[in-house]
């Protein structure tokens, strides 16, 4: 049985690589999982890989019909997973990594629209639909598939193994430049190249344009090239289906192409025959340059049977037009437009001034609210001042009335000098007082009987241990 299932191993890996060389297809590579936890917290261990390379191979890779999708939401197979192995990346870190191959004839257009965004520096992403028998969830939370059998490996827009399951290589096309809307000068001279618009034929792609339209925001390009873009995106999308016949190119001017070759004669109305001599119309009948095939005519110009001389000449006049065509563009605006624009920056300046008044009213009241704030606080600390000074007050009165209880009597200067001592201390502290105070006064009593009648002027007017030091003095001098 072993020698069977590695004969059809074999097989299959023979028949996998006959794939990837079959020059109708289109050859990528990528990630296909790792051994570390997704963002949905879960996980394949190492030990799994041997079970998801036996069952990926052959199994689709998918993508949503016109478009990558944030998730695997309406995917349809776009090609077929031709082979899976395992890689080591670091200490603990594996992964499996898989070539594929896509379906150029059965989606041309998908498959040129992956090529193309890959050609131009976009991220993509893969991830994969499994079935698994069992899982295991770890103290961390992370769920360990067991078992898992491969389904699909779809593009999106948000991998759950956030990056880490990219595309690695895909034969992207070769567009000429004149099939991207832009190209920015760089210091190294080639330029950088934004929004390829049409494909290796040089046929528009309506995809593309929109998405050009909706990138182009958040392109780094500077303001007024992503206005004369988007302009230009929004003619192309809306004229995309004017399609000049060839009886409309027959009745065009000489005036109207690029170059026309000689030889010809002209007819009663001016006009070069035979027809096939003329050659890249740019000018409708009203003599306007339409920018969607003088474009074309950029692409073509190429791809044309005439000489390398004559093709560079019809190049530097067609881009030469072309820019014409876009600094009027920048420049010449139409009454109504011009109309529209004021009427625009009329209503964003009323909206201003609008706003500048609820700010300073908003400013004024946070001013009032702040004053509002500090008088409520200074009232707030003098009633709690008062009140502190209720309560101490209510407090010496309760022990004042303790010392009378005990028969301790005092003046009120005794009271002054030793009350803030008293309001100090807790109830024990002031009980235990108290019970000190209270035997000496007794004794203090018992000595002030025997004090000479002419000191008994003190009484009243001073503490009994006072009266007491006096009598002791008194006696001492007899």
């Amino acid at each position: 049985m072993e020698k069977i299932n590695v004969i059809s191993e074999v097989l299959i890996n023979k028949e996998a690589q006959a794939s990837l060389d079959n020059p109708t297809l289109t050859k990528l590579s990528f990630v296909f999982t790792d051994n570390q936890p997704n963002g949905n917290n879960k996980a394949i261990p190492t030990s799994a890989f041997p079970k998801i390379i036996k069952t990926g191979v052959f199994m689709p890779i998918k993508m949503a019909e016109g478009e990558i999708a944030l998730d695997h939401t309406g995917a349809v197979p776009l090609g077929v997973i031709a082979s899976l192995k395992e890689k080591k990346v670091s200490e603990g870190i594996d992964q499996v990594v898989g070539e594929a191959v896509l379906w150029s004839k059965e989606r041309p257009e998908d498959v040129d629209y992956v090529k193309t965004a890959f050609a131009s520096g976009e991220k993509l992403n893969i991830s994969w639909e499994l079935l698994y028998s069992d899982s295991e969830i770890d103290d961390n939370g992370v769920e360990w598939l067991s078992d898992p059998v491969v389904k699909a490996a779809t593009f999106v827009g948000i991998p759950a193994y956030l990056g880490r399951t990219p595309v690695l290589e895909l034969a992207s096309q070769n567009l000429p430049d004149n099939n991207y809307l832009h190209i920015e000068p760089s210091e190294d001279g080639n330029g950088t190249k934004y929004f390829p618009y049409k494909d290796i034929e040089g046929h528009i792609n309506g995809r593309w344009l929109q998405s050009a339209l909706d990138k182009l925001p958040t392109s780094d390009l500077s303001e007024d090239t992503k206005l004369q873009l988007e302009n230009e995106i929004k003619i192309y999308l809306e004229s995309q289906s004017a399609v000049w016949t060839t009886a409309y190119k027959n009745s065009l001017p000489d005036s109207s192409f690029l170059y026309i070759e000689s030889g010809g004669t002209k007819d009663s109305e001016g006009k070069t025959t035979p027809r096939s001599l003329r050659h890249f119309p740019y000018k409708d009948a009203d003599g306007k340059v339409d920018l969607i095939h003088l474009r074309n005519a950029l692409s073509r110009i190429p791809q044309s049977n005439l000489s390398e001389s004559i093709k560079k000449e019809l190049t530097n006049k067609a881009e030469k037009i072309l820019t014409g065509q876009k600094n009027q563009g920048n420049s010449a605006m139409n009454p109504d437009e011009i109309k529209a624009l004021q009427d625009k920056v009329a209503e964003l300046e009323s909206q201003l001034a609008e706003a500048k008044k609820n700010l300073e009213a908003k400013s004024n009241l946070e001013a009032s609210l702040t004053q509002k704030d500090f008088e409520i606080k200074a009232l707030k600390e003098f009633k709690a001042a008062v009140e502190e000074k209720e309560a101490q007050a209510a407090l010496l009165s309760r022990r004042l009335e303790i010392f009378a209880s005990a028969g301790i009597s005092l003046t009120p200067e005794e009271i002054e000098a030793k009350k803030a001592y008293w309001l100090r201390m807790d109830d024990e502290q002031f009980t235990f007082l108290v019970g000190e105070m209270k035997p000496r006064i007794q004794e203090n009593s018992s000595l002030q009987n025997k004090v000479p009648d002419r000191v008994t002027g003190y009484r009243g007017t001073k503490s009994a241990l006072d009266i007491v030091k006096d009598g002791l003095k008194e006696l001492g001098k007899k």
